[in-house]
């Protein structure tokens, strides 16, 4: 009976401290009192989100109202209010907990928390109940990450069962930050938004259905199509100002930054990344022999490199405390760096070891190129005299020894570029382009614009090139250099630097850091918008080789049947020059030789008529 009356007396006082501690026993929602708890730590006041919430984000945050008693605090998240099993058990010294994982569309969580403090806790505050949001719409139409898309296209998405309306964000930056357009439509399943060419977006969707908002949908992103042809300026789209770029296919390529950052671009230069930002760093120059390697150069003789594609860069030994201007790879292995005071480097294992030679310390290098491993030149100035005292440097030796070369009367030399041993072009100052075809030994005046700079120039082959300067100038040439054809380049800025890719598009940069795009491409084949190789029924007429010649070189064709032949040579003029072959023959391959030693450097066309059906290609003679 003693025993009895004691069990009742503490059944009292338990239950009475229970009460007082506002610990109860929650019948509707399955949570027992907690015998281990040490209730002198204060019980935590929650505030957010708030009991049998509606609508809830997939990843929400859970707030309370903290207290200076407790070390940490737990959190429990479950999909039973048993907590049998907790999605999230884990603690925080924060009086609020962001969820680390994504929750389920439309379904009921339960929470709660305790105060922790050494090795007790308090007791589990009140369970809260929340419903998070229904699933936003399925995107269609365009295609995720799909470029090339038409301004006029229509932005179409998975109609919901119930839906009233829709909210459709359009932005410019993958953060979602000042939507282009923000538009609600009660369309069942498709909006069509002005779009600009050349622009990459991002949207998303989300339906209105009882009274309510779903969750948005997946981001979806898009690229719309560029001009087929001509110069355009690509959308700033939060990109930084660039500098210089360097692109080793229509799709891949990186810039430097004035500001020491590095970025990357998979999508033709529309949109860009940071990989790298020093913001105490200056580069000047950049080089990708693949897809994974590349080197980046600027001032206090900084080189670094990398070898996956630019997202993790390390430091080289340039032994040099000199600034870096320009930078040359001839292959993976062999490379020059060449800047202030006469300094050049050479690397023959990729940069793991640069070797620093003999400096001409009263000269600054701007522009190095090479065409092979042992032949190159440099391009810069006397320093006392600033830009007024150009020198020009070449090397048959892969840079151990150099000899000058510059020629007579020139000022500035501003870029300089070698396609071959023989030919190469620079730029100089008053409009100034120089063009040889001895390896520097000579050179002759090719184009003259005075009152303009031009700052940069790119040949991939002997015969089609450009050269960009102040004003927005841009010119063209499909002739070795002959002539020259001005191109609109939508902008008064000064260009000063250009990159193509062979057979590709093409980029210039702006001084004020903005770029410029082309389609148009560089290579011969590609202004010309023929195939490599013509070909009808009945013959084929082969591309000469080689091209450009000096001065023979091979023509060949071949004839499926018998047929009645004529091969004839054209000058630029379109005069008949020269008939190589009129005679019938018979199927198969011919070659024959064409010796130009009696005719001037220049373009010619060969034609060849087979059964009264005509193909014409273009060859170039460089003497």
């Amino acid at each position: 009976m003693r025993l009895l009356w004691i069990n009742f007396v503490l059944f009292l006082a338990f239950g009475q401290f229970i009460f007082a501690t506002g610990n109860t026993f929650d019948s509707g929602r399955g949570q027992a009192p907690d015998s281990s708890a040490n209730f002198s730590l204060p019980l935590p006041h929650l505030k957010a989100p708030s009991d049998n919430a509606f609508d809830v984000t997939t990843k929400p945050l859970f707030v309370w109202e903290s207290d200076n008693s407790s070390d940490n605090y737990r959190f429990q998240l479950s999909a039973d209010s048993l907590f049998g099993n907790p999605l999230i058990n884990d603690t925080t010294h924060l009086n609020l907990f962001m969820s680390p994982i994504k929750l389920e569309h439309y379904t009921t969580y339960y929470w709660r928390i305790r105060a922790e403090k050494a090795n007790v806790h308090g007791p589990w505050t009140e369970i809260r109940r929340l419903t998070t949001l229904r699933a936003g719409p399925t995107l269609l139409n365009p295609v995720n990450n799909k470029t090339g898309i038409p301004i006029n296209s229509s932005l179409k998405w998975q109609n919901l069962e119930s839906a009233e309306k829709y909210q459709i964000h359009v932005f410019d930056n993958p953060e979602f930050s000042q939507p282009l357009y923000d538009v609600v439509v009660n369309e069942p399943f498709a909006a069509r938004l002005p779009l600009e060419i050349a622009r990459r977006y991002y949207w998303r969707v989300r339906a209105y259905i009882d009274g309510s908002w779903s969750d948005w949908s997946n981001t979806g992103t898009f690229t719309t199509e560029e001009p087929e042809e001509g110069w355009f300026l690509v959308p700033d789209m939060q990109k930084p100002p660039l500098k210089k770029v360097f692109f080793n296919d229509s799709k891949i390529g990186w810039a430097i930054t004035p500001q020491g950052g590095v970025c990357h671009t998979e999508d033709g230069g529309i949109s860009w990344t940071i990989q790298f930002y020093d913001s105490l760093r200056v580069f000047n120059d950049l080089y990708f022999v693949s897809d994974s390697n590349g080197w980046v150069i600027g001032e206090e003789g900084i080189i670094l490199k990398t070898e996956n594609g630019g997202r993790d860069w390390k430091r080289q030994n340039s032994k040099t405390p000199n600034s870096l201007s320009a930078l040359c790879f001839s292959d993976a292995r062999n490379g020059w760096a060449v800047g202030r005071y006469g300094t050049i480097l050479l690397t023959k294992d990729g940069g793991r070891n640069w070797q620093a030679l003999p400096p001409l310390r009263d000269y600054n290098y701007t522009a190095v190129s090479f065409c092979c491993n042992d032949t190159g030149w440099i391009a810069g100035y006397y320093i006392n005299n600033n830009f007024n005292d150009p020198v020009l440097l070449k090397t048959t030796d892969g840079g151990q020894t150099w000899i000058s070369t510059q020629p007579d009367q020139l000022t500035t030399i501003r870029d300089i570029l070698f396609v071959e041993s023989s030919h190469g072009w620079m730029t100089a100052d008053n409009g100034l382009l120089l063009y040889s075809n001895d390896g520097g030994t000579s050179w002759n005046e090719q184009l003259h614009k005075s009152g303009l700079n031009l700052s940069s120039l790119w040949f991939s082959d002997p015969i089609s090139g450009y050269v960009v300067g102040s004003e927005g100038t841009i010119f063209r040439t499909s002739d070795g250099g002959i002539s020259w054809e001005k191109e609109e380049s939508g902008t008064t800025e000064n260009l000063i630097t250009l990159q193509f890719v062979r057979g590709g598009p093409g980029w210039a940069v702006t001084e004020s850091g903005r770029l410029l795009k082309t389609n148009t491409g560089i290579s011969p084949t590609l202004i010309q918008k023929t195939p490599v190789t013509a070909v009808t029924q009945d013959f084929i007429l082969f591309q000469n080789y080689p091209n450009p010649f000096n001065p023979t070189t091979a023509i060949r064709y071949q004839l499926s049947a018998v047929s009645d032949v004529e091969l004839t040579v054209y000058n630029i003029l379109g005069q008949n020059i020269q008939t190589l072959v009129k005679e019938r023959q018979n199927p198969g391959k011919y070659q024959l030789q064409w010796k130009a030693d009696n005719y001037p450097s220049g373009v010619y066309f060969y034609r060849l008529t087979v059964n009264g059906s005509s193909r014409m290609r273009k060859m170039m003679l460089l003497k």
